[in-house]
């Protein structure tokens, strides 16, 4: 949940990333009269923040973001823009970097983007700032009920669109991304940590008129204030590049980018993008612990791509997930067991782009047979091991091959498991 804007008006500072949106946040300060002081990030804002001041840090700056926001007298805080993960070993450090290092390092051990994101709102505020969403300050970024442009989603594209919006709000428990595709019943893609334009990459068109919904929406316990989803003109063009039909996201939880060029190339493109009230769902499936050979810190990783396996399972053609301490990095929606495995090898967690330890599960389906191409891929993502949700056999020979390649791998039933 967003926090109530302030009664007086504040000295507002934006710690901004790339896109448009910071921009446009600032500007929507700016005209109900509050001073704003911006603290860009090198190599990812890229706005002009015109009227407004601005300070220029490297990630590994953080004496210099607090000092900026501090001589600028900022009450209330906006962290808003399109960043990359910073790979820590390429950071510049600043003495407020190695100071905080403690809580850094508290921070990425949170898991998911969900407790990275909570850790950096403590993190500002233990420093005095209060933390407050970009629709606080820009009410009117996010798209309401009903069609943006021209054309409507049609009678044919709802039972996609309420699909989609369960899927994404069954998975937000597991911490898994804010977007899916679904086209006539079927899922064909599900955001993992790779982000929905990368998600959007793996549809493939088809011949004829465009059919399918991206789905977008917060998860239900999303740190809104820090973590608003955001669609724009960029998203329309990826969409018609796969051959689908529309965008639905949630009405009034969804940030729309260049409102005003998003509009005119869905009507170019002949591309619907739509407001969606909230639509409620079941509750997702449990499992029980697993068990076998894998360290006791990474079962939590193994439990959570079984309940994920057993939760797509009425809907998508889910055959492995990927998982790194509690971080969910890839999900297949029907691609396979060696796509996703390939795919995870350029996912990582914050903070981690080179880290050399083994770090992450690949959960595999019940009944996937496990060959010498998976040992060798999951090898190459810098796994630490596979876990078969089920009772399948592992042949020996594959056994041995992923013990030689560092690999623990093991069967994990949903009431228990064994080991290889």
């Amino acid at each position: 949940m967003t926090q109530n804007p302030p009664h007086a008006a504040p000295r507002l500072g934006i710690l901004a990333g790339g896109g448009s949106v910071p921009d446009e946040v600032a500007a929507a300060a700016l005209a109900r009269g509050w001073p704003v002081h911006v603290v860009a990030i090198d190599g990812e804002a890229d706005g002009t923040f015109e009227g407004a001041g601005i300070s220029r840090v490297n990630w590994g700056q953080i004496g210099g973001m607090l000092r900026a926001f501090k001589q600028a007298r900022v009450t209330h805080l906006v962290i808003v823009g399109r960043v990359r993960r910073p790979d820590l070993t390429r950071l510049k450090p600043d003495f407020g970097l190695l100071r905080a290092i403690p809580t850094i390092l508290r921070i990425m051990a949170s898991g998911g983007d969900d407790g990275v994101l909570r850790g950096v709102i403590r993190f500002f505020e233990a420093h005095g700032l209060t933390v407050i969403g970009p629709l606080d300050v820009a009410p009117a970024l996010a798209l309401p009920s009903g069609p943006l442009a021209r054309r409507a989603s049609g009678a044919g594209d709802e039972s996609d669109i309420r699909l989609g919006f369960a899927l994404v709000r069954m998975l937000g428990d597991f911490d898994v991304g804010q977007s899916v595709v679904v086209r006539g019943g079927q899922v064909l893609a599900i955001e993992g940590a790779e982000g929905t334009d990368r998600m959007l990459s793996r549809v493939t068109a088809v011949p004829g008129e465009l059919s399918g919904t991206l789905v977008k929406r917060p998860k239900p316990k999303q740190e809104m204030r820090v973590d608003v989803p955001v669609i724009g003109p960029e998203t329309v063009a990826r969409v018609a590049q796969a051959g689908l039909a529309g965008i639905a996201v949630q009405a009034g939880a969804v940030m729309v980018a260049q409102r005003t060029e998003m509009a005119q190339r869905a009507d170019d493109l002949g591309i619907f993008v739509t407001g969606v009230e909230d639509m409620a769902t079941a509750d997702p499936a449990e499992t029980g612990p697993a068990s076998g050979n894998a360290p006791a810190t990474d079962s939590e990783d193994i439990a959570r791509g079984v309940a994920i396996l057993r939760l797509l399972r009425p809907h998508a053609p889910c055959r492995a997930v990927v998982v790194a301490r509690k971080y969910v990095l890839a999900v297949d929606s029907g691609e396979g067991v060696e796509a996703v495995l390939t795919r995870a090898a350029s996912l990582r967690q914050w903070g981690s782009h080179r880290v050399r330890k083994r770090v992450g599960i690949a959960v595999i389906a019940e009944d996937e047979t496990i060959g010498m191409r998976h040992i060798e891929l999951a090898a190459q993502a810098g796994l630490l091991g596979l876990a078969v949700a089920g009772s399948t056999a592992i042949e020996h020979t594959v056994a041995a091959a992923a013990r030689a390649s560092g690999l623990f791998i093991q069967t994990v039933a949903e009431s228990g498991g064994g080991q290889a």
